[in-house]
């Protein structure tokens, strides 16, 4: 998996069983020339939760998500990328994100999560 432009918060734990879980929190993810964050393994999926974090001027896409991984985004602000979300249907949500200003702004088309 890669995690790319994270802040001092980002932390992933390796289980090559099940894929890798990370974590990235209040961080700045920006100017990157490619992707901001990207979460992928050619066969177990891994998971990406994404809380508190500004994902911001990367020349690709904000998130991006690979083969049968997944991303969870809360309390994001994502802007000025070249696509928001990709593909959003592997993007879950809290619903409480916001997100505009990207060439391509996508949704998350994945499953509502409450917050607490």
């Amino acid at each position: 998996m890669v995690v790319a432009g994270c802040g001092p918060y980002a932390t992933s734990q390796n289980d090559f069983q099940n894929g890798t879980i990370a974590n990235v929190v209040e961080s700045v993810v920006s100017n990157n020339t490619s992707h901001g964050l990207q979460v992928g393994e050619p066969t177990a999926g891994s998971s990406l939760s994404i809380m508190g974090t500004n994902i911001a001027s990367n020349a690709g896409t904000g998130v991006n998500v690979l083969n049968s991984s997944r991303a969870r985004i809360a309390r994001c602000n994502i802007f000025n990328n070249n696509v928001s979300l990709a593909p959003n249907n592997l993007v879950d949500s809290g619903g409480n994100n916001s997100i505009v200003g990207n060439t391509t702004n996508t949704a998350p088309g994945g499953t509502p999560f409450p917050q607490n």
